[in-house]
């Protein structure tokens, strides 16, 4: 029951943000025009349905999915065309992101402190690798996403760390990770600007 109606949130969520992108004004309209509160969402769907492992992996892509099939939807019905070529590029970013972030979200499920760092690395990554990239964009909501994924990982550590060890690699983890998605982001916006 719980992964249906998170199946249906996600399509919603992705069919509201068609819209959400010509209202939200300038500082916050990167809420509706980036893929962080996508992944985010897609995870705390994954939460709440309570799975872990290969499943949970398996429903971020589908929630991920669920959000990309829902925006090009209400798009569509709005009457903007729509190419082929980026329904299919978010769906391959919904596989990649789908799944590592539902995997994640599962590990935060854990009863070991380590794989709930783990799983917090990944939230943590995507609003600080995504706000760095959008600093240079939009300067408000870029440095904002920034503050709040550090904000997350601090309070993720200082809760969740047990040893030293852990409250010295996990912030590593994170730092590492969040140049991996920050660089990933400068790759995928060159790859769409190239056509």
């Amino acid at each position: 029951m719980r992964i249906g109606l998170a199946v249906v949130a996600g399509f919603v969520v992705g069919g509201a943000t068609s819209p959400l992108q010509t209202v939200l004004p300038g500082a916050v309209n990167s809420l509706a025009n980036s893929g962080a509160p996508w992944v985010l969402v897609a995870m705390a769907l994954v939460y709440w349905t309570s799975v872990t492992g290969l499943t949970a992996a398996g429903l971020g892509f589908v929630l991920l999915a669920a959000e990309v099939v829902g925006y090009y939807a209400v798009s569509i019905l709005r009457g903007f065309d729509q190419s082929v070529t980026y329904i299919v590029f978010w769906l391959v970013a919904a596989l990649v992101f789908g799944t590592v972030g539902g995997y994640a979200a599962g590990l935060m499920r854990a009863g070991q402190p380590s794989r709930r760092l783990a799983g917090l690395a990944v939230p943590t990554a995507v609003l600080v690798g995504e706000g760095a990239y959008l600093a240079t964009v939009n300067p408000p909501y870029g440095v904002g996403a920034v503050a709040v994924g550090v904000l997350v990982g601090a309070i993720g550590v200082a809760r969740m760390g047990r040893t030293a060890r852990q409250r010295l690699l996990a912030p590593l983890g994170m730092l590492v990770l969040s140049a991996i998605v920050f660089g990933g982001i400068n790759a995928a916006g060159a790859a769409i600007l190239a056509g």
